[in-house]
């Protein structure tokens, strides 16, 4: 399948399944799915998704892998309904009568090998674009304080169509409304792309979209920002509720009747198909966590989300500490502040709420006397998605942040030498005020850091750095970033 040279198509065993499938159990306008040909279209999708995202130089985190994935399921879904209900209307001669089973495969051969095979081709090579695209769109988001603009690079095709044209060499911010109307990827087999730069914006074209240049169904959308390779606006999917074939009975009258707005990629009857899907293995392997914490009498406030599969537990023997500092005053009504406490509960909330695991972790037991002979309990807040990390807020605008990381190399280092089974390689950096993170801040604190690192060995324990991740979280930013110190 990545080989450029080979086309996209179902094999002979599968079609041969499928239509065996088909003629003796008549598979076509019934809900049921033909199950051979939709898991050979989930797994050429799944495939699409896997190579596009490994084309992108931009690592994104399993989840939202899994949101493109899934989307591409539900995708393969509909798609496999249309071609059974296509394949069906072979099953009978111009009387009525059903035919027979050679004169039913001789009939229905050019549609397997024209129409079907050419659209699966091109709706195969516009995914693993897109997927591409929605890896660098996340790359863009976190690396636009430094190339703040997006530019249209020209198609790579050797022989480009004339749709994007007019917008090759466009460069805008990437927040301008322009990319909310308009992108490569939102044609099918486009092969234009985006890069990110600090150049000079160009004018705005004149005409937005150009006639005949606009989105195609299914592509309005950004990848990058919705999770969603194809929109519902594709047309394989329904036009709405009512007609969906999913639906049924009372449910299909319902619909109709009160206008149900259509999210296929959210819906239940189309994931109660999807048999091992990813989506739903990871809501399961979350829901079995949660169901251990929920059992475990040292924790206590365990929490499930169902939709996005956050899990939240607290060990009893977590405290929040004495610290009476009220920081970032600017930020509340009264100018009172917020405690440290406070924020870490902010952070660790906001962790849930975009389907984290996040289990809060009790205070350090172990005493360790540091350089200075002060008696010391070390602890890490979080284990965070199975990782141990512990929370640092940022409550001062600072030019780059180093001594966040210098003191967590230190808790790192008293941490895994008290630790050696279970030890820890990263902090957590928590933006309460979204206008003091900046990714060139974080950048440039690391680097920082790593110089002083080699200069300083008494003060940095030999020089030796076990700080192997950053990871940054910024108030009503949903996702986590994530930077590695090398």
């Amino acid at each position: 399948m990545d080989d450029p040279n080979h086309a996209i198509s179902f094999d002979a065993d599968t079609i041969a399944a499928a239509l065996v499938n088909i003629y003796q159990k008549k598979y076509g306008n019934g809900k049921e799915i033909e199950p051979t040909l939709f898991e050979k279209t989930k797994e050429i999708f799944e495939g699409a998704i896997n190579k596009g995202v490994k084309q992108s130089s931009f690592s994104i985190d399993t989840a939202f892998k899994h949101q493109l994935t899934h989307n591409m399921w539900v995708f393969s879904a509909f798609r496999t309904h249309k071609m059974q209900r296509d394949i069906a209307k072979y099953l009978l001669n111009e009387k009525g009568e059903l035919k027979t089973f050679t004169k039913f495969v001789k009939d229905v051969a050019p549609y397997i090998k024209h129409t079907n095979r050419l659209w699966l081709e091109t709706e195969y090579n516009t995914a693993v674009l897109r997927a591409h695209q929605a890896a660098d769109w996340r790359k863009f988001v976190d690396e636009r304080d430094v190339l703040p603009n997006l530019e249209w690079q020209p198609s790579t095709s050797t022989n480009p169509g004339e749709d994007h044209k007019p917008y090759w060499f466009t460069c805008l911010p990437i927040d301008h409304k322009f990319w909310k109307q308009h992108r490569p990827g939102d044609r099918w087999n486009c092969k234009c792309s985006l890069r990110n730069t600090d150049k000079e914006p160009t004018p705005v074209p004149a005409d937005t979209i150009i006639k005949g240049s606009e989105p195609q169904r299914g592509l309005e959308s950004n990848p990058g920002e919705k999770g969603e390779i194809f929109s519902n606006n594709h047309p394989y999917y329904p036009e709405n509720c009512g007609k969906c074939p999913f639906n049924k009975g009372v449910g299909r009258l319902w619909a109709a009747l009160v206008g149900t707005k259509r999210d296929c990629n959210g819906c239940n009857r189309v994931e109660a198909l999807l048999v091992n899907d990813p989506k739903k293995e990871f809501i399961e392997q979350r829901r079995q966590e949660y169901e251990r914490y929920k059992n475990d009498p040292d924790y206590e406030d365990v929490q499930f989300d169902e939709a996005t599969g956050g899990v939240f537990a607290r060990h009893k023997d977590h405290n929040h500490g004495t610290d009476p500092t009220p920081y970032l005053k600017h930020l509340t009504p009264d100018g009172s502040g917020y405690k440290g406490w406070e924020l870490e509960d902010f952070c660790v909330e906001q962790l849930f709420k975009m389907g984290n695991s996040v289990i809060v972790q009790p205070e350090g037991r172990i005493k360790t006397i540091t350089q200075n002979g002060v008696t010391h309990y070390t602890a890490l807040d979080l284990i965070l998605n199975g990782t141990r990390v512990d929370i640092r807020s940022i409550t001062e605008n600072k030019k780059f942040y180093i001594n966040p990381l210098s003191s967590k190399n230190k808790q790192l280092y008293k941490w895994n030498d008290e630790n050696p089974n279970d030890t820890a390689d990263g902090t957590l950096l928590y933006f309460y005020d979204p206008e003091m993170f900046s990714p060139l801040k974080v950048k440039d604190g690391i680097t920082h850091y790593l110089n002083n690192l080699r200069t300083d060995g008494t003060r940095y324990y030999g020089h030796h750095n076990y700080l192997k991740h950053v990871y940054c979280v910024v108030r009503g930013v949903n996702r986590i970033y994530k930077y590695d110190v090398k």
